[in-house]
This record gives structure tokens, sequence and C-alpha cells, in this order.
């Protein structure tokens, strides 16, 4: 059977040299040339296929879940602000929800400020977070929902102004 173009490049690559009775033989190291060495490759490629798959985000399955979030006073002053959240998935409220609000400069080395939040029913949340400085505030809110999924979601808060 002669040999595949795979198995012609690979003799061509391999180093030879004389053995002792006068035969072709290969250095060690060397590619050795094999039926199967173009499966090789194929193996390499599906292993590295599965370790990427592995590592790929996973699908958000809280896509069609919206959080809107309305603060007062606006404009955001220094000093308590209300943080009122509306949950809806498909137009529908979602109750039952455990929900964390933390309030960031977007600066770093600022120390957040958190807040508990209540719910009011309806799919309807409300907390009081302390702004302590004027400046750009980022909202983020963590979510634990009632079939145990959880979401973020992050606001912009800016130019809260001084009291």
């Amino acid at each position: 059977m002669p040999p595949t173009a795979d198995e012609v490049r690979l003799r061509a690559e391999v180093p030879q040299g004389r053995g002792r009775r006068g035969r072709s033989v290969t250095r060690r190291g060397a590619a050795r040339t094999s039926k199967c060495g173009s499966t090789r490759g194929l193996h390499v490629l599906a292993a590295l296929m599965i370790a990427l798959a592995a590592c790929a985000p996973k699908p958000d399955d809280t896509a069609d879940v919206n959080v809107t979030c309305t603060v007062t006073p606006m404009p955001a002053r220094v000093g308590p602000a209300i943080v009122d959240l509306k949950l809806t998935e498909k137009g529908r409220p979602l109750t039952s929800a455990k929900l964390r609000v933390e309030g960031h400069m977007n600066h770093a080395g600022m120390v957040p400020s958190q807040a508990t939040v209540h719910e009011n029913g309806e799919g309807l949340y409300r907390a009081e977070l302390e702004l302590t400085l004027r400046g750009d505030w980022i909202l983020v809110v963590d979510a634990d929902l009632a079939d145990g999924r959880t979401l973020e979601r992050t606001f912009d808060v800016r130019g809260v102004i001084p009291k």
C-alpha cells in the first residue's frame, strides 16, 4: 500500500542516519511515521475543544428578568436615599426574592454602602441607602429568586450632589 501524504511529509521531516548494519534508522526523540499520526492531531484538537467548552460562560437563565431601579430624591444628594426596585419576568412580578443592594463610588478605595431591602409585594422592593459622598455611584443589586436562580444587576447614579 503506498504511503499517505501525511506519512510522506512525516518521513521527510524525520532526521535519519545509518546504523551499524547500514540500515536506515530514526534518531532518538525524532517523530516516528505512523498511519495514525494524522489522527493524533485530531485527538489533541478534540481535547482542546472539550476543555474550552467547559470554560465557556453558562447561558444567563435570568436574561428575561427585568429589574428597574429608581432613586429618590432625584437628583440624588449626599445622605439617605430611597432605592425602589421592581422585579418582573415576562411582565409578571417576581415575589419572595431576597435582595441585597450595595452602593459603590465609581473609583477604587471607598468603602461601599450597604442597605437592607424589604419586599412591598407585587415584585416591589425598597431599601434605604446612605450616599456618603458627592460624585458618581454604582448600585449593585444581587437577588436570590424564589426558584433558586441568582442574578446581579448594576445601575449608575450619576452626579450625587452635596446636601
